[in-house]
């Protein structure tokens, strides 16, 4: 009798037979460039780690790329550090719907793991593709209960889809399949404490969850026997990991197209909770041309998640920055964007960004809290000293899926991210031409 693991690796398994569509090429490619200019760019953040951390694995072998640096490593630690890079900029893609960003965890491991084994390009898309998809399933199916219980959706079933996403690539049979999912299960891991108290460490869950997901795949192609129903078992992941048991309905169901298509890209930097009250108070300050002396205050209406964890006004370092509703919004009201050059270590001490900060006020709103599980919506209000009020609601910040960044401004994002390291043309040229220039690709990065 099937059990839900079963039904589960069914799907996938079905699916990764079919032949994929050109749009999803071609949109995973969007994908796949916005990963590289994240991981690039991040490289360079964690630049001075990375090396002291490689140092002890040099040994001269061609095997794994690691962003921004000029030698290659075990494909592990090319993972390893490919997604803690990634996810250590705040800029990186995800699902709302999952709670979970994707990029940093299941790239990294296929990228890596069809580098090592030299297969084409389109390959390595398609282990993107799946991983997504099966990262996305799983993450819908169990939140936000998952999260709720304190766990980091990004390293847990992040660490699954990459898994996935690895045994897709390399051509995994319908059994091997099964038995690197039962794997990855045992290797996910990862709590939500990691990225309190101004800590650095979040990127350390994308990072391990590719590391933990590439070693599964290839234990999992070992012929280990494994467990039956590592998903729905009485010790399974899903009894573990949720305080409700998932929804079968979102993590089995037939869907229209691949679920790669239901992320978002990130177009501010900042968790992605900030975005639509990034973008009002910016779409406010744009129009009506305001400088925080006319301000009286900020009145921020968003859903229960977001509000948890995020209204801190206590900025200890970037990272603490990113993550904080007031300070991103202030920034964003100050200087009417919000990009790289927003999270550099002068603004956290300016005395103009905080005093707007201690001007706004992050309020729960029970009707956005209600539809949240579809829709990541909030409403600014900006009060001025004259009495003055301008309002804003955002139902689908840009990047979303209902509301998608253009090719340009896709391409524009990877240029100001990687210009300083890479040549930008020559990369984006690869990445569109991927099926027969994956190692053109490797080279120019």
């Amino acid at each position: 009798m099937e059990n839900i693991t079963d039904r589960f690796i069914d799907i996938l398994y079905r699916l990764s037979r079919q032949d994929i569509d050109a749009r999803t090429y071609k949109h995973t490619k969007y994908v796949l460039l916005d990963y590289l200019g994240t991981a690039i760019y991040g490289s360079g953040m964690l630049r001075k780690h990375m090396e002291a951390y490689l140092y002890n694995f040099q040994d001269g072998r061609d095997w794994a790329t690691v962003m921004g640096m000029p030698h290659k490593y075990m494909p592990y630690h090319a993972a390893l550090l490919n997604g803690m890079a990634a996810h250590a900029t705040e800029f990186d893609d995800g699902c709302r719907f999952g709670m979970i960003h994707l990029a940093a965890p299941i790239i990294p491991a296929v990228f890596a793991a069809s580098e090592n084994a030299s297969i084409s390009g389109k390959y390595l898309l398609k282990g993107i593709i799946f991983g997504y998809e099966a990262a996305i399933r799983l993450s819908r199916s169990i939140q936000p209960y998952h999260k709720k219980k304190g766990y980091h959706t990004t390293a847990t079933c992040g660490c699954i889809g990459a898994a996935i996403g690895v045994a897709v690539a390399l051509g995994c049979d319908k059994k091997e399949l099964k038995r690197v999912l039962s794997v990855a299960v045992t290797n996910s891991s990862g709590v939500l404490e990691i990225q309190e108290d101004a800590s650095e460490l979040k990127g350390f869950n994308a990072g391990m969850a590719a590391a933990n997901g590439l070693m599964a795949a290839y234990i999992g192609k070992s012929g280990l026997a494994a467990p039956d129903d590592a998903l729905g078992g009485k010790r399974g992941f899903l009894a573990v990991m949720s305080d409700r048991y998932c929804d079968e309905d979102k993590l089995l169901a037939v869907e229209d197209e691949y679920l790669i298509h239901k992320i978002y890209l990130k177009p501010y930097v900042s968790c992605r909770h900030c975005h639509p009250i990034v973008e009002g108070g910016i779409q406010i300050a744009v129009e009506e041309h305001l400088n925080s002396d006319c301000i009286k205050e900020i009145l921020v209406y968003t859903y229960q998640l977001a509000v948890k964890g995020h209204e801190h006004k206590e900025i200890k370092n970037t990272s603490s920055a990113k993550l904080s509703i007031p300070f991103c919004l202030a920034i964003s009201v100050l200087r009417k964007k919000c990009g790289t050059e927003e999270f550099q270590e002068k603004w956290i001490n300016d005395k103009e960004v905080i005093s707007l900060m201690d001007k706004i006020t992050v309020l729960e709103d029970p009707e956005l809290t209600r539809v949240s599980s579809e829709r990541r919506s909030a409403r600014v209000v900006i009060v001025l000293d004259n009495g003055s009020k301008y309002e804003r609601t955002v139902e689908y910040p840009l990047g979303e899926p209902e509301n998608p960044m253009t090719e340009e401004e896709i391409k524009s994002k990877f240029i100001a991210l990687a210009k300083a390291s890479v040549d930008t043309e020559r990369v984006i040229e690869s990445v569109f031409k991927i099926e027969m220039e994956f190692a053109t690709l490797v080279e120019n990065l």
